[in-house]
């Protein structure tokens, strides 16, 4: 990714907060359970639309160098149902931008409560000057192989997620 790329949208996202839907299809299963839970948590919010839920993560900061930029968001959203046997953490969103694609993170639950361990649950096709969601539509982004077992093994790797989308901060 150029330099010159890489300062334009760091000045055109980076004051940002990411509004992500998730997987439209575990959200609606998840309120399909009679203990389904969607819980915003540490600056997390509902942020609900036409298309169907989504969550707003703040922006909190950015770090850059000539490869790469990383927006970083703080919240957490805690899925649960099955009488607490289906547990989803989702803390902490990164969004990275690399020459080769883009990448969503969330904190490793497993190096808890070290938060600077990251896991790529989500990967999309890399930023480009004809690309930049100048539409509004968001950043598609698709399942990790290593994030399948997040979802107890029920998506596919590559399988689609709501897309990422960067929205204004609330005044």
């Amino acid at each position: 990714m150029g330099q010159d790329l890489m300062r334009v949208m760091a000045s055109t996202y980076g004051d940002r907060d990411l509004v992500w839907s998730v997987k439209d299809t575990f959200i609606r299963y998840i309120g399909s359970l009679p203990d389904g839970t969607l819980t915003p948590l540490n600056g997390a919010e509902p942020f609900s639309t036409a298309g169907g839920p989504e969550w707003r993560f703040p922006y909190v900061g950015q770090s850059a160098d000539d490869d790469e930029l990383t927006l970083r968001y703080q919240g957490e959203l805690r899925i649960s149902g099955h009488n607490g046997m289906l547990l989803v953490i989702l803390m902490d969103p990164w969004l990275t931008f690399t020459a080769t694609e883009t990448q969503l993170s969330v904190v490793e639950l497993m190096s808890w409560p070290d938060t600077s361990v990251r896991e790529v649950i989500a990967t999309g096709p890399a930023c480009s000057d004809g690309y930049m969601d100048a539409a509004g539509q968001g950043f598609p982004l698709g399942l990790t192989a290593t994030a399948v077992e997040l979802f107890n093994n029920v998506y596919a790797a590559g399988t689609p997620l709501g897309p990422a989308r960067l929205v204004p901060p609330v005044v």
